[in-house]
């Protein structure tokens, strides 16, 4: 028998109860403070400013966004910003999605340059 996961409905019709929507808005605002804590910890990890207001609501808006879609396809766990992550940046010192591998021809380790971490408009 061949399964596919995460396919929409797959589970059959959703239902919704208020026990479990009052639920999920109890945990929204921690979600939020949370990501909101971590958008400052990554800012200053990385050397760039604190992010501005309209920043950290795109990145709320969009976290909404991903769980809202991540729900729709059947996954079991929403997007969200992870401490877990801040705390490898902290340790690493890679702070830019950029980062690229130089390996160059005499075999000799890889070194990686890491670019400059982008500044808020």
């Amino acid at each position: 028998m061949l399964h596919v996961a995460n396919v929409p409905g797959q589970w059959g019709t959703p239902t919704v109860s208020v026990a479990a929507v009052f639920g999920l808005l109890a945990g929204l605002p921690s979600s939020i403070i949370e990501s909101v804590g971590d958008y400052y910890a990554c800012a200053r990890l990385s050397g760039a400013p604190p992010p501005p207001n309209h920043a950290i609501n795109r990145g709320i808006v969009i976290e909404g966004i991903g769980c809202l879609l991540s729900g729709a396809f059947g996954c079991g766990s929403g997007t969200t910003s992870y401490s877990e992550n801040i705390g490898a940046i902290g340790i690493t010192k890679v702070n830019n999605f950029i980062t690229v591998s130089n390996r160059p021809e005499n075999n000799s380790p890889n070194r990686y340059l890491t670019l400059k971490p982008t500044r808020y408009h």
